[in-house]
């Protein structure tokens, strides 16, 4: 564990250089979800609710989601398409490191900055919008909040494993690492509550993992669910991340034999 540790340390002080760029991306999200919000409000007009959610209840959601997004978010399939393709994943293959625990660790590296900003960030959008911005200070919710984005981060790295390894195949993964993104941000409620879509829709998220990286933690938080719902979800969770592990070990010992196997 020591050095999967060393290596996050490692990358923490390389994402600190570039630290600017943080604040930069946090002014442009700060911006973006103003107008986003405003658009919403411009959606809600006179009406008390949509779907069963209230305004305040959906500009909540909207910079819950923002947040819980930018934690789980992760360069994983970007960094192991590259070391494919210059040859680098060698370097790790001989050493007595696991190369799927050597990237999770560094995706977490730039986290503890990247979250500070963010949370001031959306901080500052709750502050503009503090009479529709809902406070939740119960302890027992806010701790089956934070143990659901925890699974969530896991899952989304999980996904991002699977999506990263396609890259033994088809050496570049960019599109369809944007596809992904694309199907995760609208299956996992990024845009708007899922309940907001036709029953079809939400029949098809209920089946996929997305829902459970954004949508179910901020139901949890938004007391949306019952506390049978929200241990039911959280074991729906537990339930993926032992599923997509089971899954990326598998492409990841098949896409090892075919890199080998191409005398890389």
């Amino acid at each position: 564990m020591r050095k999967y540790v060393a290596w996050a340390k490692a990358g923490i002080k390389s994402t600190l250089v570039y630290s600017s760029d943080f604040f930069l991306w946090g002014l442009n999200e700060f911006l973006d979800t103003l107008i986003f919000l405003f658009i919403w409000m411009i959606i809600y007009g006179e009406r008390n609710s949509i779907a069963g959610f209230s305004l305040p209840e959906t500009v909540t959601y909207l910079i819950g989601v923002g947040l819980i997004s930018n934690i789980i978010s992760s360069p994983i399939p970007e960094r192991i398409e590259k070391d494919i393709q210059e040859g680098k994943l060698s370097n790790f293959l001989v050493k007595p490191m696991s190369y799927p625990r050597t990237r999770f660790f560094g995706s977490l590296s730039g986290k503890p900055l990247n979250v500070l900003i963010r949370i001031i960030v959306y901080a500052l959008v709750a502050a503009v919008f503090r009479d529709k911005f809902i406070i939740n200070l119960d302890a027992t919710i806010l701790v089956l909040f934070l143990i659901s984005i925890i699974f969530s981060l896991i899952i989304n790295a999980l996904l991002d494993f699977c999506t990263g390894f396609i890259s033994f195949w088809t050496i570049t993964t960019s599109g369809f690492s944007g596809l992904a993104r694309t199907l995760k941000s609208i299956f996992s409620g990024g845009y708007a509550p899922i309940v907001f879509f036709p029953r079809w829709f939400q029949i098809t998220a209920g089946i996929l993992p997305f829902s459970y990286t954004r949508y179910f933690p901020m139901l949890i938080y938004l007391r949306k669910i019952s506390m049978m719902e929200t241990i039911r979800g959280l074991g729906i969770q537990i339930l993926w991340v032992a599923i997509l592990y089971l899954l990326s070990r598998f492409v990841w010992r098949r896409g090892v034999k075919r890199y080998e196997g191409v005398g890389i």
